[in-house]
């Protein structure tokens, strides 16, 4: 992301922040990388954090006192944070949880004092933690409408607006009208009368629709209320420039989609309030203003989630089809970029220079759209960092006899990628990777296929399942510090709840249609980092001889070669060689038929069937259980 002010910019508005703060009687204000649907791809206008410190990352809050000011962020960006911004106006501070930032506002505001927030940008449940963790000093945090940045901003870009298309039936394989007659009956049962919608790709997936006003996701930033219709159809009432949308969409829409100007969905909400009306609120997603709004107007507020999320998640049969779809032609991107990069390692070749690169072979694809994040290009030790992202600053050269990752994904019409791969960069087929890092990428691809031969009863939610991905790690003292996979959206966010495989407790039951990453990883701090990512399907499994319940599994979608270089296979099973000889063999004819001369010849080497079985079964090192009881 571009710098969207300068350093004497800054300096100015942090002195104009401290004047408007100080006239209305305030020791401060917290400032968080967010916007008004709390989404996590901020656009550039709601960038309020980066255009006052210079810092870009994609997490962040700032801590604006009238004698001192404080940047936290996670351990991703803590040189990023030094080097971002002026050190004599700004403390970084790297964050191990989530209440070190309040308890800096502890230690150095006075106390009894008033601290201002922008109630647009945060969530209910991150206000009450605030709140909690302040309340033994005494400090009241005070929501500031309008925010001082929005005057103090001269040079705000514009909020996007692109034009709004509709995604069509061919791709999405449900009707519009018929999801929300089933969000509606949904709502009716639980006696709400309205729901709000803050969540743009709950909207787009609500109303098949997509726009442009993301880079990397296909969505019109846009409020929605939904209307359970009690007495009347179902209808909603959508907040967006009427502008934005032809005819064609207009018509796609019907009648049941009322087009509303965004600037009066506040009043809007006032209107439906005051009829003292039961409306449902997702407090994840719904900002601090809404919520205050609709008890203020005498609204009963519904904490919930929101209506769409979980069938969103489900994938029916068209999007499922053409996810997979998705992945093979994206495999051909993966292969070609893959072969290139083989023959690079004595090249002088850059982390930029593979980001620029994979981008153009998927540019070529069919149904190709955009990225669907930024890719993480991450050559030896930056590899260690697992959301690292190169620079014109900081962008390393790719070294002969050295570790890459690469965690790259496309949002094509019909689905949505993301893929990880490490890789060893040697041009000598004699320079071998190190012991004890085959030993450790075995040990995180043992990991990724124990999830993907998972099988479960219906009802297991993605954190009974982490410790599969984990478990060989685990055994040597060695684990990972992200969750084992995400949800992914169908031409949607590449980063799609509510279901998830993380070490955290609840969380969803993982259902048949459901697309999620199967990523476990391993990062040596300065050294390497490796990472192997699919995404895979919730599946039902047929019923097999001996079963006494229906049972699921993982389907892997994803198709591009494991690199076999930096396996020991001596640590590895007949069943788990199997598998990998199963897959390889599945990206070849998916792949192959697509290419030609020396791509042909590098896929062909990349899945070669491994012909050899270790002896015996090699389990992993266990604990020295005598001692441990003695």
């Amino acid at each position: 992301m571009s710098q969207l002010s300068t350093p004497s910019e800054r300096k100015n508005a942090l002195r104009e922040l401290r004047g408007r703060l100080i006239a209305e009687s305030l020791a401060g204000m917290i400032i968080p990388l967010s916007d008004d649907h709390l989404t996590e791809f901020v656009p550039d206008s709601a960038r309020d954090l980066a255009w006052l410190t210079g810092f870009s990352g994609s997490a962040g809050t700032a801590v604006v006192l009238l004698e001192q000011a404080a940047l936290f962020s996670d351990g991703r960006y803590s040189l990023q944070m030094e080097s971002q911004t002026d050190p004599s106006l700004w403390q970084s501070h790297t964050v191990s949880d989530a209440d070190q930032m309040a308890r800096w506002i502890q230690d150095q505001a006075p106390a009894h004092s008033r601290i201002g927030f922008d109630p647009r940008r945060i969530a209910p449940p991150q206000l009450d933690r605030w709140n909690k963790a302040l309340k033994s000093r005494g400090v009241t945090l005070v929501p500031l409408e309008p925010s001082p940045l929005d005057s103090l901003w001269h040079n705000r870009p514009a909020t996007p607006a692109t034009v709004v298309w509709s995604h069509p039936a061919e791709f999405n394989g449900e009707d519009h009208r018929v999801k929300l007659t089933k969000i509606a009956t949904e709502l009716r049962k639980s006696a709400i009368d309205a729901a709000v919608i803050t969540s743009p790709e709950s909207i787009a997936w609500l109303l098949n629709i997509r726009a442009g006003d993301s880079d990397i996701s296909p969505i019109a930033l846009s409020f929605a209320v939904i209307h359970a219709g009690k007495g009347r159809p179902e209808s909603v009432e959508w907040f967006i420039d009427s502008g934005r949308c032809d005819d064609n969409v207009v018509s796609h829409l019907g009648e049941s989609v009322r087009l509303m100007p965004p600037d009066e969905f506040l009043s809007r909400l006032d209107q439906l309030a005051a009829g003292r009306i039961k409306i449902l609120c997702d407090p994840q997603s719904t900002n601090v203003q809404i919520m205050n709004r609709l008890q203020k107007s005498g609204a009963e507020v519904v904490h919930g989630s929101d209506p769409c999320a979980l069938p969103k998640s489900i994938k029916n049969p068209t999007e499922l089809e053409g996810s997979r779809a998705a992945h093979r032609r994206d495999g051909l991107a993966l292969a070609r970029l893959l072969a290139w990069l083989d023959g690079q390692a004595k090249s002088g070749i850059t982390e930029l220079t593979v980001s620029a690169k994979v981008q153009e072979f998927r540019r070529s694809i069919p149904l190709y759209h955009s990225d669907s994040f930024e890719t993480i290009s991450a050559a030896a030790a930056n590899a260690a960092l697992p959301h690292y992202h190169p620079s014109l600053e900081h962008d390393e050269v790719l070294k002969d006899g050295s570790i890459f990752l690469l965690d790259c994904g496309a949002q094509y019409h019909d689905g949505t990628t993301d893929i990880t791969r490490t890789v060893w960069i040697a041009s000598d087929e004699g320079v071998t990777p190190p012991a004890e890092l085959r030993s450790n990428y075995t040990r995180v691809l043992k990991g990724h296929i124990a999830m993907a031969r998972a099988i479960f009863p219906i009802g297991t939610t993605g954190s009974q399942l982490d410790i599969l991905a984990r478990q060989f790690l685990w055994r040597v003292g060695r684990d990972f510090d992200h969750g084992t996979g995400h949800g992914v959206g169908s031409f949607l966010s590449v980063h799609e709840g509510p279901q998830r495989i993380s070490k955290l407790g609840g969380g969803v039951a993982l259902q048949p249609g459901m697309i999620i990453s199967n990523e476990p990883g391993y990062y040596r701090s300065g050294q390497y980092g490796i990472r192997i990512e699919n995404l895979v399907a919730v599946v039902k499994l047929p019923m097999q001889a001996g079963f006494e319940r229906e049972m699921l599994g993982f389907e892997t979608l994803s198709l591009a070669p494991i690199d076999l270089r930096l396996v020991d296979l001596a640590l590895l099973d007949a069943g788990e060689l199997d598998w990998i000889n199963g897959y390889h063999q599945r990206v070849w004819e998916s792949v192959s038929p697509e290419l030609q001369g020396d791509e042909l010849d590098w896929l062909k080497r990349a899945t070669k069937k491994i012909e050899c079985r270790p002896k015996t079964i090699i389990y992993l090192e266990r604990p020295n259980l005598k001692s441990i009881q003695r």
